[in-house]
């Protein structure tokens, strides 16, 4: 695409062959895979191939000799002040929405375990009038809203 050939250049497109490069995913999460350790940095290529079967050959070593001159380029890209910043920000943020949804997952989970310790208790009497008690307040939470 025209935008992907501005930030990389030309040059390494023409050294390197046309490889139809789709998508590039930069992470700073990289999972660890097939017993590896993580990795602190990764860049993810995402190329299209021919549908053609005889043409995947020529397209794979297109693809190969573009990786490297594309982690080259990614390599020299020095973020601004203010960029760093909001990219921190950002990850700041996301840490801090993942820190509230456990959070909030752990308390609803704790919740359940204590109402389940008390349900268990109780004799069937006292779970039917349990019971009973709660689809009458579920029926005025509706009521409310109708």
């Amino acid at each position: 695409t025209p935008e992907v050939m501005k930030v990389i250049g030309e040059s390494t497109w023409a050294k390197n062959g046309k490889a139809s490069l789709v998508c590039v995913y930069n992470s700073d999460e990289a999972a660890p895979k097939f017993g590896s350790l993580p990795h602190p940095k990764t860049l993810k290529f995402q190329f299209t191939m021919p549908s053609d079967g005889s043409q995947i050959k020529s397209a794979m070593g297109e693809c190969m000799n573009l990786v490297p001159a594309l982690i080259d380029v990614v390599g020299r890209v020095q973020l601004t002040p203010g960029q760093r910043e909001k990219a921190l920000n950002a990850r700041k943020k996301r840490e801090e929405e993942d820190f509230k949804a456990d959070l909030k997952a752990n308390q609803r989970k704790t919740a359940r375990e204590i109402q389940d310790e008390k349900l268990a208790k109780m004799t069937p009497a006292e779970k039917e009038a349990w019971k009973k008690k709660q689809e009458k307040k579920q029926a005025r939470k509706t009521a409310g809203k109708m």
